[in-house]
């Protein structure tokens, strides 16, 4: 697959969600208005006219990036809203808030689509069902993680750990129940405190979104975080409290 239908399919999908995304430093808010052939149009939501971009410039942009592999912001599109688009839509295309660069990460995940279109070539249609929604999801989990990255502060929300490799993007509502993969359904947690929420030995009380755990884990080094309020985001929004909700009725210990 192309990086434009990457692209562009990840900008359909984003469109149909309604997903708001956030620029690299101010924190403005776009929101993809069409989806075409060969251009993607892009809302300004704090005000200003449509910005769009051509698959020409998206192609030309690409191959920039890939053949110096960093670059610094403002240099690939012409302006920020482009640039912010570009990662927010591509899974290779990363953004360095430190050194305020963007740059090209294919690592292991574009072996791993390789694969997958290798067996996609082979597989039975029940199989192909299974494979592609299995792809769709990752790639939708991605975009996830990078729009709740910037809203947490690259930080976990809760112990405030800021190492990139142990962050997850975790889904206060369970995305297998739900389907639900947005903004106001999730939080960026470390890797140990998410395997705690996901089993229902952390939870998040709706009223001051303050931190519970387990009475088994008054002994354990995580009772530290009891009673901590979880960090806010850096667009001042909120997980939603219906979301919140359901999680803390889930943890019945906690009633």
């Amino acid at each position: 697959m192309n990086d434009w239908k990457i692209f562009t399919q990840n900008a359909d999908r984003e469109l149909k969600a309604k997903t708001i995304f956030h620029s690299f430093v101010q924190q403005k808010q776009y929101q993809i208005s069409k989806v075409l052939d060969d251009r993607i149009l892009v809302d300004r939501l704090s005000g200003g006219e449509t910005a769009g971009f051509k698959k020409h410039e998206v192609m030309n942009a690409l191959e920039i990036l890939k053949a110096q592999k960093t670059v610094r912001k403002d240099s690939l599109l012409g302006s920020v809203i482009r640039e912010v688009m570009l990662v927010h839509l591509h899974p290779f295309v990363e953004w360095d808030e430190k050194s305020q660069e963007l740059f090209w990460k294919p690592d292991s995940t574009r072996m791993a689509i390789n694969k997958v279109e290798d067996l996609i070539v082979q597989a039975s249609d029940d199989q192909l069902e299974k494979i592609q929604a299995l792809v769709l999801v990752r790639r939708h989990q991605n975009i996830f993680r990078k729009s709740l990255m910037k809203l947490y502060h690259n930080k976990c929300a809760i112990s405030g750990c800021d190492i990139d490799e142990i962050l997850q993007a975790a889904h206060i509502t369970k995305y297998s129940a739900s389907g639900i993969n947005s903004n106001n359904n999730g939080i960026i947690l470390r890797s140990d405190l998410h395997g705690l929420f996901d089993n229902n030995l952390l939870a998040i009380q709706p009223s001051g979104l303050v931190v519970r755990l387990h009475p088994k884990l008054k002994k354990s080094e995580y009772w530290k975080y009891e009673g901590c309020r979880i960090s806010d985001r850096t667009d001042k929004s909120f997980i939603d409290i219906k979301y919140l909700n359901e999680r803390w009725i889930a943890a019945d210990w906690v009633n």
